[in-house]
């Protein structure tokens, strides 16, 4: 039995280079482990060696899976990780079985879209698959051994949360995440080994009571680490944005008593929703486009690229203008369902709403007060929404307006009320969205210029003399319209053309909504619509 190293490596690398690498462990794990005196012992490490490439492997094409599908424009994305899975599945299901990869499989993809849909706020679609991650960690367990379960479930779950941060931007979270990732990796081979070896035949008693010994332990979590660590770091997309090194990893760390116990429930694998797994486990071969399973960087991005290089590379308004884009499409589908005019709705709203902060947060601290009172808006909206299991952002004010938090008659809302987190929410995305607009049609003025008209249209009646004043000193502050270009993109030209499409995609909801603000006499018009 062999090492299976079943991940490319770094590009620029051959794969001759990569096989020397891999032969560099083989000899070292098997030559210390063969000095116990157990071949035995041998073979559970290679197994569990293999078995959590694998698992890991596996894990990281759920939850590129998962994330790219969650982005407008990357179904092709998604779909070459799809067959990547699939295939990674099924090599998994000649070393386990059937049974055991099937409920991993389950187990990844569950976690996937459990981060997936919590980062893009799709909260109902994210309870479903924490229920579905539970009855999956139960079947993992059922199949194996409770800490193998266990070890699985944290793989899948910082794999999950890894790929949902990148792609929203949060590139700290996203490190810490992979740290976790790559430990968790190497926690599940250690747990592997331990299971493995419980199934060694009854006369291997003296085999079994070898590896009590701590000098053993030590060897073994030494030579997984080494290894483990080389196999899930090749599939990194960008490794500079990881600037502070794991903790050394010690093999207390790995035994039960420090394993916490998660709330698995007692299900079978027909009990997980087939819809929160969202992949076919039918015949679907791996796209030449990925050799022994890629990694999910974006073709044409370099693997080096350090999180500044991504900002250039991938434009900080695509994934803003995709945001935008996705909440007219699913406002058009709602319109289908229910002929009347289009509403807004809830949750692509929402994470619309909240990346595009991101755009003026390029500005530095000046704005930081801004940003923080958006965010807090629609944090405040994302948990009403919530529990008034509302669909679009008017059910919510009209839900408000029967409760009598709002009075159309007045034009109030109360103080606290969802309904006055929406009309200010509103008031600076027009605020925003004016200042896009400006930039797309002006390519003349200012960008100083663009944020007074901006701020002008929808805010400025609302500020005191005071804060008017402030706030005009400030916008005066603001850089040049080439030093803006630049802090979105290296690429002007190109940041030039995604203002117009994030115009045409943005300033239509916008307009929407406080279209029906003024008809339920909570807002007056202004010279943005």
């Amino acid at each position: 039995m062999t090492l299976a190293f079943l991940t490319p490596g770094p590009r620029g690398s051959s794969k001759r280079e990569n096989d020397d690498m891999c032969g560099l462990l083989r000899p070292a794990a098997c030559g210390a482990l063969e000095g116990t005196g157990s071949t035995a012992l041998v073979s559970c490490f290679e197994q569990a060696q293999r078995d959590t490439a694998a698992i890991s492997k596996l894990a990281w094409h759920a939850a590129w899976f998962a994330a790219e599908s969650r982005c407008l424009n990357s179904g092709w994305r998604a779909e070459k990780h799809r067959a990547a899975w699939v295939a990674v599945q099924r090599e998994l299901s000649s070393f386990l079985g059937a049974t055991t990869a099937r409920a991993i499989g389950q187990l990844t993809l569950s976690a996937s879209w459990h981060a997936a849909n919590t980062r893009r706020l799709v909260l109902t679609h994210a309870s479903r698959d924490a229920a579905a991650m539970d009855a999956a960690t139960a079947a993992v367990a059922a199949a194996s051994d409770a800490d193998v379960a266990l070890a699985v479930r944290r793989v899948a779950t910082h794999a999950a949360w890894h790929a949902a941060n990148v792609r929203t931007w949060l590139w700290r979270d996203a490190a810490r995440d992979f740290s976790a990732y790559e430990q968790a990796s190497v926690s599940l081979a250690f747990h592997l080994e331990q299971w493995l070896l419980t199934l060694m035949p009854a006369h291997n008693e003296d085999s079994r009571a070898e590896t009590a010994s701590h000098a053993t332990h030590a060897s073994l979590a030494s030579l997984i680490c080494s290894s483990v660590c080389f196999e899930v770091r090749r599939m990194l997309p960008f490794r500079k944005l990881w600037s502070a090194p794991a903790a050394p990893l010690r093999v207390e760390d790995f035994k039960r008593a420090d394993v916490q116990r998660g709330s698995c429930t007692a299900a079978t694998l027909s009990s997980v929703s087939e819809s929160s797994l969202s992949v076919s486990s039918g015949s679907v071969a791996a796209d030449e486009g990925i050799v022994n399973g890629a990694s999910s960087e974006a073709k044409g991005v370099n693997p080096e690229s350090s999180a500044s290089d991504l900002a250039a590379e991938d434009c900080l308004l695509d994934g803003v203008t995709q945001s935008w884009r996705l909440v007219e499409l699913e406002a058009q589908a709602l319109g289908a369902l229910h002929p009347s005019p289009l509403q807004t709705p809830t949750a692509p709203f929402l994470v619309a709403a909240f990346e595009t902060v991101a755009i003026l947060e390029t500005l530095g601290g000046a704005v930081a007060p801004f940003c923080a009172d958006i965010r807090r808006s629609v944090d405040k909206l994302r948990q009403a929404a919530a529990a008034l299991s509302v669909v679009t952002m008017e059910q919510m004010v009209d839900v408000d307006l029967q409760r009598g938090d709002a009075d159309a008659d007045a034009g109030t809302a109360q103080e606290g009320s969802s309904t006055l987190a929406l009309i200010w929410l509103d008031r600076s995305l027009r605020m925003i969205a004016e200042m896009i607009r400006q930039l797309s049609i002006n390519p003349k003025i200012s960008f100083r210029e663009c944020i007074l008209r901006g701020y002008n249209t929808a805010l400025r009646r609302h500020h005191s003399k005071l804060a008017q004043r402030l706030i005009g000193a400030g916008i005066w502050g603001a850089p040049s319209r080439k030093h803006f270009i630049s802090l979105l993109s290296a690429d002007a030209a190109h940041v030039e053309a995604m203002l117009a499409q994030l115009r045409l995609c943005f300033v239509p909801v916008v307009k929407r909504l406080h279209a029906f603000l003024v008809l339920r006499n909570l807002e007056t018009r202004d010279a943005f619509d």
